[in-house]
């Protein structure tokens, strides 16, 4: 099994993403989690100009370990465009996400402290999120 099946399997509902197998076969998540860090805001436009974008959601949504910062602002200077289409592809309730941007906080505040073993910083992460 390859990992975008995998992917899929793990994730079922990202079958009904437009573009999402060849978002991920393509590698393009990785150029977009690039364009992320750098802000690269005219690949934002280009990928979301040619369908893109509900691929590009629902990645950064199952992402809990990266930071989302200027994707996220890029997202809010489109939101009107955004609230007169359908879209449908938003696989994380918003209130779900601010969650994960606080796990990863933890995780981060905690790796920064040194003092814990992987493992135990997993479970407190884990224990955290449920």
């Amino acid at each position: 099994m390859n990992s975008t099946n995998l992917i899929f399997t793990i994730n079922p509902q990202l079958k009904d993403v437009p573009k999402m197998e060849k978002f991920l076969e393509k590698r393009y998540h990785i150029t977009f989690e690039k364009a992320d860090n750098k802000n690269a805001i005219n690949w934002f436009n280009e990928a979301n100009g040619k369908g893109w974008l509900p691929a590009m959601k629902a990645h950064r949504n199952m992402t809990n370990n990266f930071k989302w910062t200027n994707f996220d602002n890029w997202l809010k200077t489109i939101k009107k465009e955004e609230e007169n289409s359908d879209d449908d592809y938003d696989t994380v309730e918003e209130e779900e996400r601010e969650e994960k941007e606080k796990a990863f906080e933890l995780e981060k505040e905690l790796r920064e402290k040194g003092s814990l073993t992987e493992i135990e910083i997993q479970e407190k992460v884990d224990k955290f999120k449920n």
